[in-house]
């Protein structure tokens, strides 16, 4: 039981930072305003 365990939270951790570093990446990632919108 407590190796399951063991597994199941390294498992949440690694979705976790997955996750967070997927979400950093779209943060960051702007693109260019058409030019329609610029003025």
């Amino acid at each position: 039981m407590k190796k399951l365990i063991s597994l199941l939270g390294a498992l949440i951790a690694l979705i976790a930072v997955t996750v967070s570093s997927t979400a950093c990446f779209w943060f960051l990632y702007q693109p260019a305003t058409p030019k329609c919108l610029r003025k």
